[in-house]
C-alpha cells in the first residue's frame, strides 16, 4: 500500500514538472510583440503593397494594389488586403 502511494506521488510530481516545462517553452516570444505583422508601403510607381513582415528582414507580399483605383474602390480593396494580411500574420504567429 505504501509503494502504491509513493508511485502516485512520483507520477503527480512528474506531471506537474511536465506541465511547467510545457508552459515555459510556450512563452518564448514576448506576448506584446508578434513575430509577423502587417506592413503597407507604396512603391515608386504608385503601387500600394500590403505585406506581412518579420523583424524587418523577411517580407511576404499579400496583395499589390494598382495606382489607378478610385477612392471608394481603393479603400475597400485596401481593407480586404489588410484583413487577409492580418489573418496570414495570425496564422504564422501561432506557436
Amino acid at each position: 500500500m505504501r509503494i502504491l502511494a509513493e508511485v502516485v506521488v512520483v507520477l503527480m510530481v512528474l506531471g506537474i514538472a511536465g506541465a511547467l516545462l510545457i508552459s515555459a517553452l510556450g512563452r518564448r516570444r514576448p506576448a506584446g510583440k508578434p513575430a509577423w505583422r502587417v506592413h503597407t508601403r507604396t512603391r515608386g510607381d504608385g503601387t500600394l503593397v500590403v505585406a506581412i513582415r518579420r523583424a524587418d528582414t523577411d517580407e511576404r507580399v499579400v496583395r499589390e494594389l494598382p495606382p489607378g483605383l478610385d477612392g471608394v474602390e481603393l479603400a475597400s480593396e485596401l481593407q480586404l488586403a489588410k484583413d487577409d494580411a492580418a489573418l496570414a500574420a495570425d496564422e504564422l504567429n501561432r506557436p
